[in-house]
């Protein structure tokens, strides 16, 4: 029987030089509390004395919490480190020796890499073949290590198949994972090819400082797909520091498009650094034709548009808190609707300037951030046509004995040719208009929401507070939500003090469901006295009215002059954003020249290819197209509002800008402002 492994009882391991008589007597000296355990005892036995028998057990008790502990709490050795004369062992000695030593380390492993010996994995990358080690590229990045790890095709052939950046991206993490560091110098590195022949590998030197920005990039890229934080750091700070030491306007765009193609959820180091950058130099980016119509052309950097003018005007304004709620408020919409890049930054200049309406600051900084803004929207909406869909909600506010009406609705519904009911219900007509804000609304919002596209809804104050649904998610969907008067009736002959509760009532509830007052106005069916009637209550009441739409006489927004204005000192006119009756489903009703779906569309299709043609001509033009949920959002005729909002969506980027009309109007105001007596 063979007799059992022996343990070792240590009370004490010391090392120490044999050479040197003062660390000799200091591993003697390690032997002093075995003699004071000698001590302690021969006393106890030779005194009988109390205290010297707890001083003892106190010394014990700590012996034996001094072993518990180290039992529990393990931690490996310190490495060795071997001292001289010439090195005390102070704490300082031994930091700066144990970097000495790293640092001894570190050049080892860069020179396997540049010597390749006892490499036993590949990493392949357009044709070319890095040699590596496993250990070395698994302890530096978790996601080779764990396709080496596991039983992966990476683990089982030995080879790393990276096809997501170039070959010179590869070559700089591979240089920073043996060397901590990576350059643009043409070092080079023997390697193999797929023929089996033995080559050189050059790393591509950036020429310019475009192409330096993009390669940090791309290091930032790859160190962020192997999960290699320092790398990430590291790019970063070289792309900072490498814009700083030089700067090029021309192809500078590249850098955006590389930086936000590269973007990580979670990971905006590299972005905020390309917002500080171009912040930097945003005077000269914004003189830049070039770069601003590129600009304008990438729906792929809106999100970076929105950040570079946020960016912009809270740093000259950042005591104007009116303009950055505006902003925020702005981009909370954008965030929503997602439409072109064109859309969002209209709306955050629109939002800027209506904070900033009527005020000149001395400020120098402020006029050049405003200056800059300008530029930036002058470059950005040179678009040969802007395109207004239209959602008249009217279901539930039109005539009815319910509302007091003296007879029933015959207008615009699937048998207009029956007359009214007089004194009593038309429960027919009643239902028809009920589809359109049981079905229609959402099949139209679904739409238009799917194709990212913002609309204004003439939303009648009756109609929508019957159904408050629909003005949150008017409001969730970013859509702009204008007036349509209380009620859907003719106004024609109703006493002006009635007209003006109508209207006082309309702000009242709109105001109420949405949190704001309309600032765009429509009626359809309106009295001599409407107008000016509407233009009195939005005085009283101290709100701002932006637009109006009952005209039909133009392509193009126009300017009108305000009766009760002619004797102010600075008249602010009336903007007109033209309606139409022509673009109109209200046409599939029509006693007159009915429209079936399929000569909607093409209607549709031809008044847009000819605006379109002339805006492409140097003439911009705005095309209207008016909506109504129970008439269009037929399953039927809906094919064809589907069709044409595919067709205007396949057109090219910087062709075609849909927007709401409130943007078509703060546009129009600032490139156009009013003049008293010009249109």
């Amino acid at each position: 029987m063979e007799a059992p492994p022996l343990a070792s009882l240590s009370l004490t391991h010391v090392h120490y030089d044999p050479a040197d008589p003062i660390s000799h007597a200091c591993a003697y000296l390690a032997l002093v509390p075995q003699a004071l355990v000698i001590t302690y005892a021969a006393l106890i036995w030779s005194t009988r004395e109390v205290e010297i028998l707890l001083m003892f057990t106190g010394q014990m008790g700590c012996e034996a919490l001094n072993w518990l502990l180290k039992r529990t709490i393990k931690e490996q050795r310190p490495a060795r480190i071997e001292l001289t004369e010439a090195h005390p062992t102070t704490d300082h000695a031994i930091c700066l020796m144990a970097t000495i030593h790293q640092a001894q380390r570190l050049a080892d492993i860069a020179e396997l890499m540049e010597n390749e010996r006892y490499y036993d994995l590949t990493i392949s990358c357009d044709g070319q073949i890095f040699k590596v080690h496993r250990a070395v590229m698994c302890s530096a990045s978790p996601v080779i290590a764990g396709a080496c790890d596991n039983d992966m095709k990476e683990s089982n052939t030995g080879n790393i198949e990276h096809t997501v950046y170039d070959a010179d991206t590869v070559k700089r993490m591979v240089s920073y994972v043996y060397t901590q560091t990576y350059t643009f110098e043409p070092a080079r590195q023997s390697s193999n090819l797929e023929d089996g022949k033995d080559s050189e590998i050059e790393a591509t030197v950036p020429v310019n400082v475009n192409d330096q920005l993009i390669a940090h990039a791309r290091v930032f890229g790859i160190g962020d797909y192997y999960d290699i934080p320092k790398l990430r750091i590291m790019a970063v700070e070289n792309f900072v520091e490498s814009a700083a030491a030089e700067w090029e306007v021309d192809g500078f765009i590249t850098v955006i498009k590389e930086v936000n193609g590269l973007m990580g959820p979670g990971h905006r180091e590299l972005r905020d650094a390309l917002r500080t950058v171009t912040f930097d130099h945003i005077t000269e980016l914004t003189k830049s034709d070039v770069f601003m119509t590129e600009l304008a052309k990438l729906e792929e950097v809106q999100d970076f548009s929105a950040d570079l003018l946020r960016a912009v005007v809270l740093h000259y304004n950042e005591e104007r808190a009116t303009l950055s709620q505006q902003l925020e408020t702005a981009i909370a919409e954008f965030n929503v609707s997602k439409n072109r890049v064109v859309h969002l930054n209209t709306a955050l200049i629109s939002a800027m300037e209506r904070a900033d309406s009527g005020e000149q600051s001395a400020e120098t900084n402020a006029t050049e951030a405003r200056e800059a803004i300008h530029r930036l929207r002058n470059m950005v909406l040179q678009l040969p046509i802007a395109v207004s869909f239209v959602i008249n909600y009217e279901e539930g506010a039109e005539r009815n004995v319910l509302n007091g009406d003296s007879e029933s609705e015959t207008a615009l519904w699937e048998q207009t040719d029956r007359p009214p009911r007089a004194g009593e219900r038309a429960i027919n007509a009643e239902s028809d208009y009920e589809y359109g804000s049981r079905v229609g609304i959402w099949r139209m919002l679904n739409l238009f929401e799917a194709h990212k596209m913002p609309i204004t809804a003439y939303a009648v104050g009756q109609a929508l507070g019957e159904n408050p649904a629909v003005a949150k998610a008017l409001k969730e969907g970013g859509h702009e939500i204008a007036s349509h008067a209380y009620r859907w009736i003719d106004y024609h002959d109703m006493l002006p003090e009635l007209e003006k509760e109508y209207i006082v009532r309309q702000l009242d509830v709109l105001k109420k469901l949405t949190g704001e007052y309309p600032v765009g106005w429509y009626y359809g069916r309106l009295s001599p006295r409407s107008r000016g009637l509407v233009h009195e209550v939005y005085k009283e009441m101290g709100v701002p009215l932006v637009w109006e739409s009952d005209s039909y006489c133009d392509d193009l927004p126009y300017w009108v002059d305000v009766p009760a204005e002619k004797e102010t000192e600075k008249p602010e006119g009336m903007l007109m954003v033209p309606y139409t009756y022509d673009n109109n489903d209200l046409k599939f009703h029509s006693t007159t020249g009915a429209f079936s779906p399929q000569q909607f569309f093409e209607y549709l299709q031809g008044a847009f290819d000819t605006l379109l043609a002339e805006g492409q001509a140097g003439q911009p033009k705005m095309m209207t197209i008016g909506l109504h949920c129970r008439i269009i959002g037929k399953p039927g005729r809906f094919q064809a509002l589907k069709r044409f909002v595919e067709y205007i969506s396949s057109k090219p980027a910087g062709q075609v800008w849909v927007t709401k009309r409130v943007d078509i109007a703060e546009h129009w105001r600032s490139k156009y402002p009013y003049q008293k007596g010009k249109r």
